[in-house]
């Protein structure tokens, strides 16, 4: 996955059921993806998710329907109005998730660097790409 897009997974497509692609990347995760003329069993793709179409769960209460995958925070980033969370997810591999910032006073971020979660987001925000 790349921080500088906020998620980008390489994988390849691994069946399709209800209008949607699985995709299973090499570590075994597997995403769900919209269906597009093209995919077909065994196509390798990248899937691309935007920084503030993530959330951040506690790794057992990902909302149904929901992709995740679980990770370690390594940073919070503190930009104004929004906040990244810098997330690793594997060796070498880390997503960013920009989170609103809701005032720290009233409704403090409750995730910290150490911290476990799992990194969300709905099928329809993914954007799949060909992987050359």
């Amino acid at each position: 996955m790349d921080t500088r897009t906020g998620g980008r997974a390489v994988g390849r497509t691994d069946g399709q059921a209800d209008g949607r692609w699985t995709v299973r990347r090499p570590d075994g995760v597997v995403f769900r993806v919209p269906d597009q003329p093209g995919h077909y069993v065994g196509r390798a793709v990248r899937v691309a998710v935007r920084p503030e179409w993530m959330d951040l769960f506690r790794p057992d209460q990902v909302p149904p329907g929901e992709n995740a995958i679980n990770g370690s925070v390594r940073e919070v980033i503190y930009l104004g109005e929004t906040m990244h969370v810098i997330v690793d997810i594997a060796e070498g591999e880390s997503l960013t998730v920009a989170l609103r910032n809701e005032g720290q006073l009233i409704k403090p971020l409750p995730w910290k660097a150490g911290d476990r979660v799992a990194v969300g987001w709905l099928p329809e925000d993914c954007q799949v790409l060909e992987d050359h």
